[in-house]
């Protein structure tokens, strides 16, 4: 019976280890995003946009490379094709649109 008890509290410690061995790596590989991000156009016809990064990677958890190089972040892959002022326009405003939500006229964003 000793036995056995051994065995469970063995088991039980390594448990315990492998979860906060696990937490930690996790903390040291997760970046932390930018509450806010300013986007310039740098042609200085419109205001710079403060982007609200925080609200949108709560509204899409996962869902980063809908933006994102990767699932983590990283770099941005707005298309640009069309030059980045309508690659903006376009990934923002289209995904506006299409969820009926946030803005979508220019001073809505740039202010």
């Amino acid at each position: 019976m000793k036995i056995v008890k051994y065995f469970v509290l063995i088991a039980i410690v390594m448990g315990l280890m492998s979860f906060g061995l696990a937490t930690i790596v996790n903390a040291t590989t997760t970046a932390v995003a930018p509450a806010t991000v300013t986007i310039d156009s740098g042609t200085g016809t419109k205001p710079a946009i403060s982007f609200p990064h925080d609200k949108h990677a709560a509204a899409f958890v996962g869902k980063c490379q809908q933006c994102h190089a990767t699932a983590t972040g990283g770099a941005i892959t707005v298309p640009k094709a069309e030059g980045m002022k309508n690659a903006w326009h376009t990934n923002c405003i289209d995904c506006h649109k299409a969820m009926n939500k946030g803005p979508k006229g220019c001073m809505q964003c740039h202010k």
